[in-house]
């Protein structure tokens, strides 16, 4: 009685862990290779310049990572609408979240925020690069920007 228990028991917890889905990055993109796919499956609802406003650790480092979120002003839109003027977004997950590891933002650097559109919660962060990386990894960052200037 008591084998047949344990067996139960030993059944049960795999198939609870076997319903929990896996936490662990399989493959880490660069960030052109992130772009070209999300483009490719219409991810992207908006994308906007933000400028930073505050950026802080939010966790003490761990394994590979070092938590951190950033409050940034909204500049201007390349593709889409987004009503708020500031968002927040979070990096730094380390390897384990496919991070790939951007250090700490620094107040007034610019960035480019990737936004996709959930039902209930409205338009939510799905990337974020510095304006460097973004605009060597998008092309249409480098040619929504040349538009923009000549304004």
């Amino acid at each position: 009685m008591m084998r047949y228990a344990r067996l139960a028991a030993t059944v049960c917890c795999a198939l609870a862990l076997a319903s929990v889905p896996a936490q662990a990055c399989r493959v880490r993109l660069s960030a052109e290779e992130t772009l070209r796919g999300a483009y490719e499956r219409e991810i992207f609802s908006s994308v906007a310049v933000v400028t930073i406003a505050e950026a802080k650790y939010t966790q003490p480092p761990f394994s590979d990572a070092h938590p951190w979120s950033a409050t940034a002003n909204v500049d201007f839109l390349l593709l889409g609408s987004f009503e708020p003027q500031t968002v927040t977004f979070e990096r730094g997950w380390g390897s384990a979240a496919c991070d790939d590891g951007q250090p700490l933002a620094k107040a007034g650097e610019k960035w480019i925020v990737y936004f996709w559109k959930d039902r209930e919660r409205g338009q939510l962060v799905w990337a974020s690069y510095p304006l460097e990386v973004a605009s060597a990894a998008d092309p249409m960052v480098e040619r929504s920007l040349k538009l923009h200037n000549r304004r």
